[in-house]
């Protein structure tokens, strides 16, 4: 197996190789684009979107892939507009190479590109700049998510800040990336600027409290860039959603683009499928659907603190394990999510699948918080069917690989055909869930 995944790892790289020479040519024959990418531990889809909104303004065509396309191999495809072929066929590879080549030769339809840049082990970071070369890279932080083939946070910020390589400029999150990483990306002489909630930024960010009830909350975000203010009330319901909104301004500005206009379009977001989108559930209840993913303490606790934070009588949070941690880190990222599970503050806690029941149980049981275990979604979900009541929000929070807590929502739902605003319902993702649990 691991032989497997050695063979496929250089078989990316070797492509990649292969396929960089006509990237580079188009980007050569396209010298007017712009190209922003977003990379970071977290939050780099829902900063994709936001920079899509702002920097959408009738008169730049904006290239978005609207999938988690987030890869060097795939982002060169996104990049392309050639179809992503079959990474296990050497003749779909091939006609790949070809239709790159003559794609290479021609105008692009876009004026500006927006790339998401995803790593899950050392190295992959680097791959990008065989054929890149941004304009602005978005770092969105530098935390201890997704740390399962990295041996320590050292290796995976070596691997984040790989991105100084091929950037022009780096616009970073100052309260997401630490001190230390932040004089690294300076020292290495690219561009910085910086966003946060601190004032010495080149943009200061404030998020402030849920407006609005059920359905219709929306949260209101302050933003201060070069002396103007800007408040921008969004679907994005995160707290740490305003970091989102202040870095997709400040590119907005760096691309001369009207900020009044952009501010307005940010206005219009609302959260993607599975990262804090709400829904209507059963009996008058809300569902807060978080998840798209669990890899690390961090974002645990953010859509905790929107449950805690959200009007309604009684809440209920569902919790899978936390994916992607290296084994040294495991229980510290679970200890640290069990304690932030408040009794004053929540009805119960649902747990599923093997990790919750490892990690978070021993933990509740001294709290005194209620809880209920299931081994699988599915279970879970029939449970939650006869509890939800009038008032009630429930947060479904977790990831994929033998958790999959998008599989409880259908249980809870008023609207069934709500069910494809959930995350992996394709026919690939059922055979993967069906092979997962096996039969119920």
């Amino acid at each position: 197996m691991k032989l497997k995944r050695w063979f496929r790892k250089w078989a990316k790289r070797f492509w990649i190789t292969l396929y960089s020479k006509s990237v580079r040519k188009f980007r050569a024959n396209n010298m007017n684009m712009k190209l922003v990418g977003v990379s970071g531990s977290v939050g780099k889809t829902s900063t994709k979107f936001a920079l899509k909104a702002a920097l959408d303004n009738g008169q730049n065509r904006v290239l978005v892939h609207e999938g988690s396309y987030n890869d060097p191999l795939a982002s060169l495809f996104v990049l392309m507009g050639v179809e992503y072929p079959n990474i296990d066929s050497v003749p779909a590879l091939m006609k790949a190479y070809l239709e790159l080549k003559k794609k290479s030769k021609e105008v692009a339809d876009f004026d500006i590109g927006i790339l998401e840049m995803g790593t899950d082990s050392p190295g992959e970071m680097k791959q990008f700049g065989k054929f890149l070369e941004l304009d602005i890279c978005v770092l969105t932080a530098i935390t201890p998510e997704h740390m399962q083939n990295f041996k320590d946070m050292r290796e995976l910020a070596n691997e984040e800040l790989s991105v100084v390589r091929y950037s022009k400029k780096i616009f970073a999150n100052s309260d997401l990336v630490e001190k230390e990483y932040r004089r690294e990306l300076e020292k290495a002489g690219s561009d910085v600027r910086y966003f946060g909630t601190s004032d010495t930024n080149s943009v200061r960010v404030r998020s402030n409290e849920l407006q609005g009830i059920g359905l219709n909350t929306k949260r209101e975000f302050e933003i201060k860039l070069d002396g103007q203010e800007f408040k921008v009330r969004s679907g994005l319901l995160h707290g740490h959603s305003g970091f989102v909104i202040g870095a997709a301004l400040m590119v907005a500005e760096e691309l001369n683009l009207d900020l009044n206009q952009a501010a307005e379009s940010l206005g219009g977001l609302s959260a993607t499928n599975g990262r804090g989108k709400l829904l209507a559930g059963l009996r008058g209840s809300v569902i807060i659907d978080d998840s798209y993913n669990n890899v690390g303490a961090n974002v645990s606790i953010a859509a905790l603190d929107l449950l805690y934070e959200f009007n309604a009588k009684r809440k209920i949070a569902v919790l899978g394990g936390i994916n992607e941690m290296s084994e040294g880190l495991e229980r510290e990222a679970h200890s640290e999510v069990a304690f932030y599970l408040k009794k004053k503050k929540l009805q119960e806690v649902v747990l599923i699948g093997s990790l919750a029941k490892k990690y978070y149980i021993p933990i509740l049981k001294t709290a005194g918080v209620k809880y209920r275990w299931f081994a699988n979604p599915y279970r879970a979900g029939n449970y939650l069917e006869g509890e939800v009541v009038a008032g009630m929000a429930v947060l479904v929070k977790g990831s994929q690989n033998g958790i999959y807590s998008e599989e409880v929502i259908p249980f809870i739902l008023k609207d069934k055909t709500d069910i494809k605003e959930l995350v992996r319902q394709s026919e690939s993702w059922s055979k993967k869930k069906r092979e997962s649990f096996g039969k119920l």
